[in-house]
């Protein structure tokens, strides 16, 4: 099948058309079907957005990153983003330690462990200053907690991931 066809097929209300075909546009990889996967990180179609997103991360490419960074802290998906960090995961993620942490003090349960996950699988480039404000984020959460959705199941595992980090600034 053509690659008109297969985006044709990917927005198709029928999933049984459509996830084959975001499968074989995953298999071809590419150019332009990135820039057709990107382009559904914008629009308001939760499931095409979604399944964009899993392909992306299926598709490996860091290119994606930047855009899905994009979506993932855009007020409008606030609610929707547990898939789009979901995505990062095999993406290079090694100069995004400040914005990880954002979604770890400030997300939900599952932008939680999304981004848990990320922090523990990868290795990350940072300095000091990214220490410093992940340190003065870390505070504040701890001085307003209701910044922090379920703070208290999370705070321990969040206290000890900022500690490793912060561990580089005695060094």
């Amino acid at each position: 099948m053509d690659i008109a066809s297969l985006k044709a097929n990917f927005v198709s209300c029928d999933r049984a058309i459509a996830a084959p075909a975001l499968d074989a546009l995953v298999n071809r990889g590419g150019e332009e079907v990135l820039a057709f996967l990107v382009s559904f990180l914008t629009g308001t179609d939760v499931q095409l957005r979604n399944s964009a997103a899993i392909a992306l991360r299926d598709l490996a490419d860091n290119r994606a990153l930047a855009p899905l960074l994009q979506a993932i802290f855009k007020k409008e998906n606030e609610n929707h983003r547990g898939t789009l960090v979901y995505a990062l995961h095999t993406l290079d993620c090694s100069q995004q330690l400040v914005p990880l942490f954002d979604l770890l003090f400030y997300g939900n349960q599952e932008v939680k462990m999304g981004a848990m996950s990320v922090l523990d699988s990868q290795a990350f480039d940072f300095n000091a200053n990214d220490l410093y404000t992940i340190q003065a984020k870390w505070e504040d959460v701890q001085q307003h907690p209701e910044q922090c959705p379920e703070y208290e199941v999370w705070q321990e595992q969040i206290q000890q991931t900022v500690g490793g980090f912060l561990a580089y600034l005695e060094e």
